[in-house]
């Protein structure tokens, strides 16, 4: 049960939110006309606090299409993420205590979860008023959720097709209108964790639900959303997990790489599946996800 509810429910909860906000018209009053001009995804959540819902900021970073699953600020994943690795044996025991066995393949998914190193590329298929995508800096962890409105991004992705045709990340400037949104997936996982007693020694709750409110940039179809390309991403640090279950075994594995590669990322991804013909008559792939 505890597998379904954090990862299969947990997933759908996200796409879920991703759909919310992406049907939700920007009704935030717009507080000046001075732009905010920031170098960085760093420098972004280094003035986080200075810089509320309705001002207009004009970033640099490696777009992408793939969103991050938990944003937010990257030095209150990373120290969520090393708590939690800390803690991960007393996790463990207070499971056993109750003659509940946590499977590996759940460990492994909190643990790239607490990380802030998930990502997601959720289908565009839905009517939906904005896209979804992302800003990031050197690692997934540290990004930002980008909401484009469909007309703008209708031009991003050409842009994207003729530019960068085999990868799905690029370096360039965006300019856009600041907003928050209420995370429901953080506050599902949040939830969910609570519900077991004990965990709160593993898991730090606060900094937890710190992260279920999210800073959003909205580019919008006004005269000020913009985006620039400036050149194709050398290199974004992240991972690519496969779930994999063969007989009443599951387990997730993982390579690490450069997703910016597009060829890297599809050679891992062969290598992975090599590997597992060769191990393994019967079976198959219930999950993947790049991180």
């Amino acid at each position: 049960m505890f597998e379904e509810l954090v990862i299969g429910a947990a997933i759908s909860y996200f796409v879920n939110f991703l759909y919310d906000i992406s049907k939700k018209p920007f009704n935030t009053t717009v507080s000046s006309k001075e732009v905010k001009i920031l170098q960085s995804v760093e420098e972004f959540y280094s003035n986080a606090d200075s810089l509320p819902s309705g001002t207009k900021v004009t970033i640099k970073g490696t777009f992408s299409n793939y969103i991050p699953i938990l944003s937010g600020q990257a030095t209150i994943k990373r120290d969520l993420h090393l708590e939690f690795r800390k803690n991960i044996q007393q996790l463990k025991v207070l499971f056993d205590k109750r003659s509940f066995r946590i499977q590996e393949t759940t460990l492994n998914y909190l643990m790239s979860l607490s990380a802030g190193q998930m990502i997601m590329y959720p289908k565009k298929e839905y009517d939906s008023l904005f896209i979804p995508c992302a800003m990031y800096e050197s690692i997934v962890r540290n990004s930002i959720l980008i909401l484009i409105h469909k007309d703008i991004y209708s031009k991003i992705h050409h842009t994207m097709q003729k530019q960068s045709p085999h990868s799905d990340f690029a370096e360039a400037t965006i300019t856009g209108i600041i907003d928050t949104r209420e995370n429901s997936f953080v506050q599902h996982i949040h939830d969910i964790l609570f519900k077991f007693k004990g965990v709160e020694r593993t898991i730090d709750f606060d900094k937890l639900k710190s992260l279920a409110k999210t800073k959003v940039i909205y580019i919008l179809n006004d005269g000020i959303g913009k985006f620039q390309y400036n050149a194709p991403s050398r290199f974004l640090d992240g991972d690519i997990w496969m779930s994999i279950k063969h007989g009443k075994e599951e387990e997730l594995i993982t390579r690490f790489l450069n997703l910016a590669n597009y060829n890297e990322m599809l050679q891992q991804a062969e290598d992975m599946v090599a590997e597992y013909n060769q191990s393994f008559c019967n079976w198959e792939i219930t999950g993947t996800y790049c991180s």
